[in-house]
């Protein structure tokens, strides 16, 4: 097959097909090799486990030399941080989930959820968790649904309002008791019942790897190297794919 800009395509056993790896097969790098100047391969599910696999199996057994490796590895979810937890969540305190784990169907204790961060995926929690019959509250410190599309932004505040959400902009979580989330909101303190908590809060560069040393030189880009959107991604990349 080929690209949108043309370049030819090797799709032959690639991680769909060979899960133990998560690699194309020999075959195809080989002919890729023979006929490219320049090749990129990908490493497998999971950049950690996938270039390991890459790198110290199939490279070994195959005799490839790789010239670069480059580390697109994501974010993480953010924690919350800077609050009380009176108990913690290991003493059977407040449940904590992260709001993309929501989203792929993760299970969430209890009746009454608190969601915290009024962005897309805050937004989009916070609808699904009212829509299954949760008694929800979104707690956002800035205004609910800054920076999302506008037309995408009254689309969901139509859904919150339509699902029963209740709205708390401009409030800041201030202590996570057993069966409470407290939050500074008006210039007081406001307790909202609660058996879970969701952390819809933005992302932090996954830099797991970037201390690992491949033999080769390592570039990073994309979320890994500084939160953004696809468009920086897609910029780092052809940045770094002309000087490689």
């Amino acid at each position: 097959i080929q690209t949108l800009e043309h370049t030819p395509a090797l799709v032959h056993g690639g991680p769909f097909a060979n899960i133990a790896h998560g690699c194309n097969s020999v075959r195809a790098t080989r002919m890729a090799l023979k006929l490219c100047d320049i090749t990129v391969t990908e490493a497998g599910f999971g950049a950690d486990l996938g270039a390991e696999k890459f790198l110290d199996i199939k490279c070994r057994k195959a005799g490839f030399k790789p010239d670069a490796v480059v580390l697109a590895t994501g974010a993480h979810p953010r924690d919350l941080a800077g609050v009380d937890m009176l108990p913690s969540p290991e003493q059977n305190g407040i449940a904590r989930l992260f709001g993309i784990d929501v989203l792929r169907g993760a299970r969430v204790p209890g009746g009454k959820v608190v969601v915290i961060g009024g962005r897309y995926i805050g937004m989009e929690c916070a609808i699904k968790l009212a829509e299954q019959g949760y008694e929800t509250s979104l707690v956002e410190m800035n205004e609910i649904g800054r920076g999302v599309i506008l037309r995408i932004r009254g689309m969901l505040f139509r859904r919150m309002m339509e699902t029963g959400v209740r709205l708390f902009p401009s409030s800041s979580v201030f202590r996570l008791t057993r069966h409470q989330v407290e939050i500074a909101h008006g210039g007081s303190v406001f307790p909202i019942d609660a058996d879970a908590v969701v952390l819809a809060i933005g992302t932090v560069p996954d830099k797991s790897l970037q201390e690992h040393d491949f033999g080769v030189p390592t570039h990073v880009i994309g979320d890994c190297r500084r939160i953004g959107d696809a468009r920086d991604a897609v910029a780092q990349g052809t940045e770094l794919g002309l000087r490689l």
